[in-house]
């Protein structure tokens, strides 16, 4: 009995394996597909025009020290204060000066005297010519240290050397100044110079002339307009840009020495390049830049070179062909070979 029973179940589990196996598969879900917006890559039609950030800077910078030490006596100027040229800054105490030129003045009347009355007995014979010499080359040094005390009194007082602004005063009343430090510096403000740095991979696109237009916050963004006029020829060691100095008419001095301005460079060579939004540049883990390209309704990944930044997103310079469908919204949800719907 228990036999026949055994066998039974060997027959019942047989038997349902047997239907299972030959029981129809199921059917796998459709593959999800992803909602995503694109745009057709097509070419634009750029100015060229390149904007940099630049400092201003004065045209002409002029330090002034007095030629010789002394105690300072007066300054007449203060830092921002215009000058003209020849204009008086500071002078220092001079009676020392005043005392050597009035010992210089009495040694040239002594020698002077003194060849009057030998220049006379040499014409009658009783004076020997080298005597003579000896006279007139006292007489002559006489007169040089008279040229130099009337100069070094003369240098007792600092002038300006040219037109300009006070840009920085470093001497005071009753300092003693030495002819190595500087006493003054005086700037030219009109016109002004604005220094931008330039990439080596776009210097070779400057040219002496090109025009430029800067707008400077510092003075409610006013917009000036210049011209290039300093092209550098020498990159920085560390930064690898060229400097590039654009010369600016300044006449009411409202641009100083210091401020920061925004310049664009006017290029009228149009240039037809691709663009497409920053959005849609993906970057790989080995620091490749890609972006999603639909085919077939399908996404693939592919590799692109960019280039610069535009105001409307960047330029594409390979990678991608004008008619090629990308992704711009929803490629967060994509990856190789996903199926994807586009939606408005």
């Amino acid at each position: 009995m228990t036999r026949n029973l055994f066998k039974i179940s060997i027959a019942v589990a047989l038997s349902a394996f047997a239907f299972a196996c030959n029981k129809p598969a199921e059917t796998s879900p459709a593959a999800a597909v992803i909602p995503v917006k694109t745009m057709e890559v097509a070419e634009s039609e750029t100015s060229g025009n390149k904007s940099y950030v630049g400092t201003v800077e004065e045209s002409v910078a002029v330090s002034l020290s007095f030629p010789l030490m002394g105690t300072v006596d007066k300054v007449f100027v203060q830092e921002g204060q215009r000058v003209r040229q020849g204009q008086l800054l500071a002078s220092l105490n001079t009676t020392s000066a005043e005392n050597a030129l009035q010992a210089a003045l009495a040694k040239q009347r002594q020698a002077q005297d003194a060849y009057d009355r030998l220049l006379q007995v040499h014409k009658e014979g009783s004076l020997p010519d080298i005597k003579l010499v000896e006279v007139e080359t006292g007489l002559q040094q006489a007169k040089s240290l008279v040229a130099i005390s009337k100069k070094n009194l003369d240098d007792c007082k600092l002038h300006a050397s040219r037109q300009g602004v006070i840009a920085k005063r470093a001497v005071e009343p009753g300092v003693t100044v030495n002819p190595v430090e500087e006493a003054f510096k005086i700037v030219s403000i009109d016109p002004v110079l604005v220094k931008i740095p330039v990439p080596e991979n776009e210097i070779g696109s400057i040219a002496l002339g090109q025009t430029a237009h800067l707008t400077v916050p510092a003075i409610g963004n006013k917009v000036y307009t210049g011209k290039v006029t300093v092209k550098g020829v020498e990159a920085s060691i560390v930064s690898h840009t060229y400097d590039v100095k654009i010369t600016i008419n300044n006449a009411d001095g409202s641009l100083m020495p210091g401020m920061v301005c925004k310049t664009t460079l006017n290029n009228s060579k149009s240039q037809t390049k691709i663009e497409v939004p920053n959005r849609v540049i993906q970057l790989a883990p080995n620091g490749e830049k890609y972006v999603w390209v639909v085919k077939d309704s399908v996404a693939n990944r592919q590799a692109v070179t960019t280039g610069d930044l535009t105001d409307n997103g960047i330029i594409v310079s390979s990678g991608l062909a004008v008619g090629n469908i990308i992704v711009v919204d929803g490629f967060s949800k994509i990856s190789e070979g996903t199926k994807i719907s586009v939606v408005k």
